[in-house]
């Protein structure tokens, strides 16, 4: 869902980049968060090399923010020679090359699969690596490090600004719009705020809703999660109404009652007719009654509908797609038909 709703309109998105900006005059404090925010917005609208650029600026004004705290929460022999201290400047030198430590990953994975690995003693060591060079993990790292520094208090508010804006570097769009939120109520710019993101924002969704297959006219009480994202300038969709009501869900027996022909193992390429008469002998008619001529959709038609098993057949055989066309493009209806 963050993934849709953080689609955005960057013909719009420097409306927002101005307005953070603008809360940093309402909040000074708080100027050194807000530059993160806005650096970090910045991502979005970037092109790969200058995404490059932006994240080596934001991790190297982290760093010189840290070279500044770093002789006033420890001394000059601790500084070189801590654990901790080279764990915060070396997740520092890491969160400068996660695009190399995507590739990386990437690249394990594909060994970890290709080799099978899985349910084994070098499966978890894969797993470990993997997570270890996550941005999440790194940073993790970096924060159990300055906790194990146990800085002097009047100091922790600087280092919690760093910490915070190392997770302000792996935000999503959607979590930094979260997280400047408490920002925004304090200014009384909640209206403002909204009708900018109204605008970014490509798509619109709500929460997800459960669908029920049967529901559908599929022979199965299969539950799926769904989420709908709606452009921007279309009324927002939250859930697909059922095609089909309680009493006229597809049975199993008008689903595959035409199958009964194939045996176990056995290979067909052509179907049977089923003679109903002879199996079901004395409740023929009873066991015709539960075959329904439906839509595909599964809602009954009694006119114009097909059996079930009729729509399955029109998917179940090779060369069904015989006489269909190469994909192509048109730019509206009215091209299509003059085709």
């Amino acid at each position: 869902m963050q993934e849709i709703r953080s689609i955005v309109d960057l013909k719009e998105f420097n409306q927002l980049i101005f307005f953070v900006s603008n809360l940093k005059k309402n909040d000074l404090k708080n100027s050194f968060i807000l530059d993160c925010y806005n650096l970090r917005l910045q991502f979005e609208k970037a092109t790969d090399k200058e995404l490059d650029n932006l994240k080596n600026t934001y991790i190297h004004n982290l760093e010189s923010k840290f070279r500044l705290l770093t002789p006033k929460i420890v001394d000059y022999k601790t500084s070189k020679t801590d654990k901790n201290i080279s764990t915060i400047r070396h997740g520092f030198n890491l969160l400068k090359r996660v695009k190399e430590l995507e590739y990386i990953r990437k690249k394990v994975i594909n060994e970890k699969a290709f080799s099978n690995l899985d349910n084994d003693f070098f499966a978890d060591n894969f797993d470990t690596f993997l997570t270890s060079i996550e941005p999440e993990t790194i940073i993790e790292k970096i924060h159990i490090s300055f906790n194990n520094l146990k800085p002097n208090d009047i100091y922790i508010e600087e280092v919690n600004q760093i910490i915070t804006a190392l997770e302000i570097f792996d935000y999503s769009f959607d979590e930094c719009v979260k997280g400047l939120n408490s920002f925004v109520v304090k200014t009384n710019k909640e209206c403002e705020f909204e009708t900018i993101l109204s605008k970014i924002r490509l798509y619109n969704i709500e929460q997800p809703f459960v669908a029920l297959a049967s529901n559908y006219g599929v022979p199965q009480n299969r539950e799926r999660v769904l989420f709908i994202g709606c452009r921007k300038d279309q009324k927002l969709i939250s859930n697909i109404p059922s095609t089909v009501n309680q009493n006229d869900k597809v049975n199993v027996f008008e689903a595959i009652y035409d199958l009964d022909f194939i045996g176990n193992d056995d290979e067909r390429f052509d179907y049977e007719k089923i003679n109903l008469k002879a199996q079901y002998n004395g409740s023929t008619e009873k066991m015709k009654s539960l075959i329904k001529k439906r839509n595909v959709d599964g809602k009954p038609n009694e006119n114009d509908g097909l059996s079930y098993s009729e729509w399955s057949r029109k998917g179940r055989l090779n060369g069904r797609f015989v006489n269909a066309k190469n994909p192509f493009y048109v730019r509206n209806l009215k091209n299509l038909k003059a085709l």
